[in-house]
């Protein structure tokens, strides 16, 4: 009959527009699915290179131009980024070392490495680290990198050194003394 045959004709177009309508589904959640992955590979390198980060905040170094203990603005980006961090991680405490080149009085130069010391370890207390946490510790002249004297070797002795330990290890004195 006609009403028959109409109604298998209206029946298989509605299987028609249900096939492509699941096909299209089908393809939204591929989509999704390889979306979703890419988003995991990104978190995973993001995840990696916030390690990456943290490792080198927690091996930094601050240099200083010669007879200076003025900390430098890229450096005071670095410091307020190591602030951050240790707010983040309250077990870790700092040590701190500094030093000086070969050049001028030995005398002259302990107390210039106290003075980077003390800058660095300013810095951190005014933007909020406990002083309970950080050690501080002049070297002046003792402990060069350089072997010789010259400007290149020189810049990177005038350096304060910043450790990482654990709260509960003190290494050398604490800087309320």
């Amino acid at each position: 009959s006609k009403v028959a045959d109409n109604k298998i004709a209206e029946q298989e177009r509605a299987i028609t527009v249900m096939k492509e309508k699941t096909s299209d589904y089908q393809l939204v959640l591929n989509h999704n699915n390889m979306l979703e992955q890419q988003l995991e590979v990104l978190a995973n390198q993001n995840e990696q290179l916030t390690q990456v980060q943290i490792n080198n905040l927690l091996a930094m170094t601050v240099q200083f131009k010669t007879g200076s203990s003025v900390i430098a603005p890229h450096f005071a980006l670095q410091l307020d980024q190591l602030v951050t961090l240790l707010n983040n991680q309250p077990q870790l405490a700092l040590d701190l070392s500094g030093f000086a080149d070969q050049r001028g009085d030995e005398q002259a130069n302990l107390l210039l490495s106290k003075a980077r010391v003390n800058a660095v370890q300013s810095y951190l207390i005014k933007h909020g680290v406990s002083h309970k946490r950080l050690s501080t510790q002049a070297f002046g002249e003792q402990q060069t990198l350089a072997n010789s004297n010259t400007v290149e070797d020189n810049f990177f002795d005038r350096r304060v050194t910043l450790t990482t330990r654990s709260m509960n290890s003190v290494n050398g004195q604490t800087a309320s003394n």
